[in-house]
């Protein structure tokens, strides 16, 4: 008995889940500049987002290695013979 009732309850909810034609149900279509406008607004949502999420200013450290000039021999050109 509980068998055939789970059987029966599952059979109802996978027909319920199933689109049949001629449930009533209503497509619209939605014109090009409306997608595209859901697609501008979801970037924008995400760049939003990402932005919340970074650092506002860069950790710089307060010390930092300056190397002092040094004397670096000058270099002549010549020509040298094949």
């Amino acid at each position: 008995m509980k068998k055939s009732l789970l059987i029966l309850v599952l059979l109802a909810l996978m027909i319920a889940a199933c689109n049949l034609p001629g449930s009533g149900g209503t497509e619209t279509q939605e014109s090009p500049d409306a997608v595209d406008t859901h697609a501008a607004e979801t970037m924008n949502a995400e760049l939003t987002r990402v932005a919340s999420q970074a650092s506002p200013t860069l950790d710089i450290p307060a010390n930092t290695f300056t190397p002092t000039p040094s004397n670096t021999p000058i270099y002549t050109v010549t020509k040298t013979p094949i």
